[in-house]
């Protein structure tokens, strides 16, 4: 082969792997988040799905404060897959969907831990912002207290929470409960049973409390939380689901934590636990202003 042909094969062999180079980095980059992008992730609840703070994220839409961007689904077996586009989105909205919505806070917080790495590694999430609904409030506070600021990993920036059961779940003996296993120590709260001591810690620990305790000096120092609970005002001090007690135990966890702590008191029929995040307009107008507000 003479001097020109291999010239000229050369060439072309730089000119294709150059395409392929430049096509790969614009199939990246069709997905991926703008290094000053804050995406929103939404996390559901036992037995719930995307539908339960969609209106939420909806509201925020309506009033571009944010845009839909992902759809995150973790399969029963684990594996996760994602459809979407974080591309010039500067506050999307990332939905996530546990397939075995009763698989219980241990296996939530494993599979969240999946989810927050390949968001981190292969979408360019930097920082985020999260609302968890119930099961999905107290899986976003063991994430945060369990694993903090650690580089690999997104960082925290505002957290808006609904009714999570950080101390207990009402037995109401529900068929909606687990009826064996180890999921079922979870419903052990009463009405009225418990209480907070002048500091502001429950008398009664339970053992998903405990752990949050145990954890709790890793919960990402900067971050802003709005921790928001019902009280159906019909003589249960709850919101049907999980007493106001138990949300309110989140308190002696962060507030000397954190950069900032709120609380927000939901009254009366619209302060029903599931409620909350799909009709009820001060919840849904409260978590917009937090988390997308200036």
């Amino acid at each position: 082969m003479n001097r020109g042909k291999k010239f000229g094969l050369g060439l072309i062999a730089i000119v294709l792997i150059s395409l392929i180079g430049f096509l790969t980095f614009k199939k990246i980059d069709t997905k991926v988040a703008a290094n000053n992008a804050i995406p929103t992730i939404l996390v559901h609840g036992w037995g719930s799905s995307k539908a339960a703070e969609y209106p939420i994220a909806k509201q925020a839409a309506t009033e571009k404060k944010a845009q839909f961007a992902l759809n995150v689904v973790v399969k029963r077996n684990g594996k996760i897959k994602i459809t979407g586009s974080l591309s010039h989105k500067k506050y999307p909205i990332i939905f996530l969907v546990f397939k075995d919505n009763r698989a219980g806070e241990k296996k939530d917080l494993i599979w969240l831990h999946r989810v927050m790495l390949r968001l981190k590694r292969h979408y360019n999430v930097k920082t985020y912002n999260a609302i968890g609904h119930s099961m999905g409030a107290y899986v976003l506070v063991a994430y945060n207290a369990k694993y903090g600021n650690r580089s690999q990993l997104p960082r925290l920036r505002k957290l808006a929470l609904i009714a999570g059961p950080f101390n207990g779940i009402l037995n109401l003996h529900k068929s909606s409960q687990p009826k064996n296993g180890e999921l079922v120590k979870l419903w052990d709260d009463y009405y009225q049973q418990n209480s907070l001591q002048k500091d502001g810690l429950p008398k009664i620990i339970h053992p998903e409390y405990r752990y949050l305790l145990q954890h709790k000096t890793n919960f990402p120092t900067q971050a802003q939380v709005l921790n928001i609970y019902g009280d159906l005002k019909n003589g249960t001090d709850s919101d049907g689901t999980v007493s106001t007690i138990s949300v309110r135990s989140l308190a002696y966890l962060l507030k000397k934590q954190i950069a900032a702590y709120h609380e927000l008191k939901i009254t009366g029929r619209q302060a029903q636990h599931s409620n909350m995040p799909r009709n009820n307009h001060q919840v849904i107008n409260n978590v917009v202003n937090f988390i997308w507000g200036k």
